[in-house]
């Protein structure tokens, strides 16, 4: 059997590309430093500025007339927003850096793939999603298996948003049941090659995963949905109890809500407007009296009325809510960073921009949540009246065209995660799905470190469908049979894999490797292994179109004595091969390896051990052809040290132990 291990300067490129890593984290943390500094000294500035005005206006109010002060507040709110602008700006740039360094930082986590911190640094609702996963199917072929919320989860999520962990866990409990076409592998392949090849973009769209932005966001998302005296679920109670369809009852909120634009624009021009220029000229405080005792009920009437509209507009569309404008605000600046002729059809804004007005007119709307400003704001324009005609115009243009937007946004992130796993990991490769067969040369564990992972030749046909594969303790066994369907789960899902070449056709994949026993249902461990080997066998018996079927089975029958062990073997390795699957078995029993013997398409393969001078065991990892001429129980017994001999023999009356 022809072995195979990666490249013998992995270690040399492993260490250049942690080493690149450092530097760009160094650059950027000296960058962070400069800005959080100059930031603090703005921040400084701007409340000596904010205070010093405030001390002129209140030292000279008695030496002003009414106008004079009212002109004096004007200057400094319009001073404080204008700084406040800049401020932002500046508050910007540095959140941009801080989530540039912790990409870098994750970047070389899941390079070294440093699990603990990894855990420590993952997205609370990310954890939700992974640990929710597939739990309403009790018996999944392959999720405990692959403890797919557990490493692989840490080391694949680099999504942004809660709905892209979804779907990327989604798709991992799916595509080893129910393999995309080829076309749409093909379709998924090059989008996710276009993404791999905007490092920047990537980088920009995963910084905004650490700090405030992405808790924040999740914050709102779980506000949305689960307090049930918030609006959305007033809304949709009313709407239950309601005869009017919610698209009527929001028609007629607009309806309203444009007769209370002209009644304000009315009042402003007719009453306020004059009001307000006599108030300048004779600084009498009357002259504003009576038209603001109009005025301002009409204000909080028209505000009433807006925000009922907006809710129904969130309730039927589940459109333009805070969370949605700041994803949207998020693309745009990730668009930026994105190179050559695919910047448009890479991020998903061009028609989220069809949003932009609208968004920035629901912005403008949020003035109310500061009623001084708010107030201020209408007596000197006719603010709301304007900012409501304009959203209600413009959410007639994009109306119901939200969805399409958001499922687009979805796929991106999860797109994005895809692109992640292909540029960290230059050493993986694209997989062939069309195959006869499944060939894959220098195939090994993706969560293994590079510097550490050894490649192996695995090869299945018509003529040796079954690996049965034996070896000494921690040789490798249940990694190299993880390492086989991880690969397969990942090609299937449109990821790259980690190999040097891989080839299969479409596959289901079952597995009977994390097997455990329940004490809540009185099932032993070895009944739990059989109920999972019926269950294999019954689905592989199930037609599946036009994809083969691969089991992993590691330890097989482990949980009873020899003499059955090779009994129920024989027949059920059998009854697995009959149905046409490929598949790796795993296992400690040496007499199970006559069954090369006796089985049609079962070949024995090995990993063992070497002792060094010292005594200590040594492992390569590496695959060789036939049963495993080694055993190393009895030395991890005695390294552990548990109290037994390498050359013990036992007494002649319990002789019957070399019959066993």
């Amino acid at each position: 059997m022809m072995t195979n291990t990666l490249a013998p300067d992995q270690t040399a490129k492993f260490e250049a590309r942690l080493e690149r890593l450092r530097r760009a984290q160094s650059r950027v943390n000296l960058r962070l430093n400069l800005w959080a500094a100059r930031e603090d000294r703005y921040a400084l500035g701007r409340l000596l500025v904010a205070v010093g005005i405030v001390t002129v206006l209140v030292g000279f109010y008695k030496k002003l007339d009414a106008s004079q002060v009212f002109l004096g507040w004007i200057c400094f709110f319009a001073a404080f927003f204008a700084m406040s602008f800049v401020h932002r700006k500046l508050k910007r740039v540095r959140s941009r850096l801080e989530g540039l360094t912790g990409v870098l930082s994750a970047e070389m986590m899941r390079l070294q793939r440093d699990w603990f911190e990894l855990r420590k640094n993952r997205q609370s609702f990310s954890d939700e999603v992974w640990r929710t996963a597939g739990q309403s199917e009790a018996e999944h072929p392959y999720r405990s298996d692959f403890d797919l919320a557990g490493l692989p989860a840490l080391w694949l999520d680099t999504c942004t948003l809660e709905e892209g962990s979804g779907k990327l866990a989604e798709e991992m409990l799916s595509r080893g049941r129910a393999p995309l076409s080829e076309e749409d592998l093909q379709l998924r392949a090059r989008r996710t090659d276009e993404l791999a090849a905007q490092s920047k973009a990537l980088r920009r769209w995963e910084s905004y995963r650490f700090g405030g932005w992405a808790s924040d966001l999740h914050k709102v998302r779980e506000e949305n949905l689960s307090d049930d005296n918030s609006p959305a679920a007033a809304d949709a109670a009313e709407v239950a109890n309601s005869s009017l369809r919610p698209e009527t009852q929001r028609l007629f909120l607009e309806a309203v809500l444009f007769v209370l634009v002209i009644v304000q624009l009315v009042i402003w021009t007719r009453m306020f407007l004059p009001g307000l220029i006599a108030f300048m000229e004779s600084a009498d405080t009357a002259r504003l009296s009576e038209p603001m005792s109009v005025f301002v009920p009409v204000l909080l009437v028209s505000a009433l009325i807006w925000e009922m509209w907006r809710r129904k507009v969130v309730l039927i569309s589940g459109a333009l809510g805070l969370r949605e404008l700041k994803v949207l605000n998020a693309l745009e600046d990730v668009q930026k960073c994105v190179a050559g002729v695919h910047k448009k059809s890479l991020i998903p804004v061009t028609a989220g921009r069809r949003f932009r007005f609208l968004r920035l007119t629901f912005e403008l709307a949020e003035v109310r949540r500061n009623p001084i400003v708010w107030i201020l704001l209408n007596v000197l324009v006719p603010y709301d009246a304007v900012s409501f005609a304009v959203t209600l115009m413009a959410h007639r243009t994009i109306d119901g065209r939200f969805q399409d937007w958001w499922k687009d946004v979805v796929d991106f992130d999860f797109h994005a995660a895809l692109a992640r796993v292909q540029l960290e990991n230059p050493e993986f490769t694209r997989a062939q799905t069309n195959a006869q067969d499944i060939r894959a040369t220098a195939m090994a564990h993706p969560l293994l470190p590079a510097n550490s992972r050894v490649g192996n030749e695995v090869h299945l046909d018509n003529q040796q469908r079954c690996m049965l594969l034996t070896g000494s303790n921690m040789a490798g066994k249940s990694t190299l049979l993880r390492a086989v369907g991880m690969n397969a789960l990942l090609a299937q899902m449109g990821s790259v894999v980690c190999a040097r070449s891989f080839a299969l056709p479409r596959v289901e994949i079952l597995c009977a490797i994390q097997v455990s026993d329940s004490l809540e249902s009185g099932a032993s461990y070895f009944y739990a292994e059989v109920r999972r080997l019926v269950s294999v066998l019954d689905r592989l018996r199930q037609p599946s179109g036009d994809s083969a079927k691969l089991f992993l089975i590691d330890e097989i029958f482990r949980g009873t004595n020899n003499r059955e062990r090779f009994l129920g073997s024989w027949q059920v390795i059998s009854a697995l091969l009959n149905t046409g699957a490929f598949g790796v078995l795993t296992t400690h029993d040496l007499a199970l390896t006559r069954l090369e013997n006796e089985v049609e398409g079962v070949r024995n393969f090995h990993l063992r051990e070497t002792v060094g001078s010292q005594g200590q065991l040594e492992f390569d990892y590496l695959l060789r052809s036939g049963p495993c001429p080694t055993t190393n129980a009895l030395i991890i017994m005695q390294q552990a040290g548990l109290p037994v001999a390498l050359d013990f023999k036992p007494a002649a009356p319990q002789g019957e132990l070399h019959h066993v």
